[in-house]
């Protein structure tokens, strides 16, 4: 019999999974910039706006009178530059320059409940922050040596990666801290923002949906399929497992979606870069294998006091 635990696990596993395809999904689009924030957000936005009206309908004036607080507000703010940050650093440059960063959210998670929760990291916790930065590092330094990716800079695409990555962690810590807000309206209210904000950078012209089936079908499959489900799977993971575990989980993403993108267009890293990400994912696989022992022991003591 599978446990709630273990349920957990599933849905998180579930959602990396249909997450991994989408670096491949955005270069088989072959969209740039704007072109893809107008129609990645305009799909995501609608698909979870519609999710949130199927499994909240009945908490909708309760979730809106949140969404408009200033919190709310804040939280939508941090969704929308984050996915414009996004958009712009995957097609600068190499999906493992910008997955490797991204993997570093838990890290910023850490580092922002100090000021807002007044959290006291450990000296673990600092060792990581040094080890994926020196892996950071040597990806993004390294990133010009990648095969078959886009041609723009690999430092200023890992640093959007790394600014995408705070902006998650600091949203996860806002999360943590107000529990009320209504983080799937909060999404796709973002997304859709990004879409105006693309249509006023490109003129205020509509941008050509692709024709081409390849294109529009990987277009249709990220925006209304792998994104709103994969975010939905791992918004709802945390309810029945440790945030220890569903961490640990999506560090696969940062394996597979390179290993995606090499399957379907040849892109490849440099030894140099895996070399890089090997630390960053390395550091950070230990440090949640780590915080979940020390989980499951301050469990079996709690457990053990309160039998005594």
């Amino acid at each position: 019999m599978i446990s709630v635990k273990n349920n957990g696990a599933l849905i998180a596993w579930f959602g990396v999974i249909l997450l991994a395809p989408d670096a491949l999904l955005i270069r088989i689009t072959e969209l740039e910039g704007m072109m893809l924030l107008y129609w990645r957000g305009l799909l995501m936005g609608a698909t979870l706006l519609v999710l949130w009206l199927i499994f909240s309908y009945r908490r909708l004036r309760q979730d809106i009178r949140v969404a408009l607080s200033p919190v709310g507000l804040l939280q939508i703010a941090v969704f929308t530059v984050d996915a414009i940050a996004f958009a712009i650093g995957i097609t600068m440059t190499s999906a493992v320059v910008m997955l490797t960063a991204l993997a570093t959210m838990p890290i910023f998670t850490v580092l922002f409940s100090i000021p807002m929760l007044g959290e006291r990291p450990s000296l673990r916790t600092w060792l990581t922050v040094l080890f994926c930065m020196l892996g950071i590092t040597i990806v993004v330094t390294s990133g010009h040596e990648a095969v078959g990716a886009p041609t723009g800079s690999p430092v200023i695409g890992g640093l959007l990666g790394i600014f995408t990555a705070a902006g998650l962690g600091f949203a996860m810590v806002l999360k943590r801290q107000n529990p009320e807000l209504p983080t799937m309206l909060s999404t796709g209210t973002a997304n859709l923002i990004t879409v105006a904000v693309a249509w006023l950078l490109l003129a205020m012209v509509v941008p050509a949906f692709p024709m081409e089936p390849n294109k529009a079908l990987a277009l249709l499959t990220m925006g209304i399929l792998v994104l709103p489900m994969a975010f939905f799977a791992l918004m709802v993971a945390p309810r029945y497992t440790s945030a220890t575990t569903v961490g640990l989980i999506m560090l696969m993403e940062s394996i597979l979606g390179p290993l995606w993108v090499w399957l379907g267009t040849g892109e490849r890293p440099s030894a140099l870069m895996v070399a890089g990400s090997i630390i960053v994912i390395g550091s950070l696989a230990f440090y949640f294998l780590y915080a979940d022992g020390e989980d499951a022991a301050a469990g079996a003591a709690a457990k053990t006091e309160a039998e005594a």
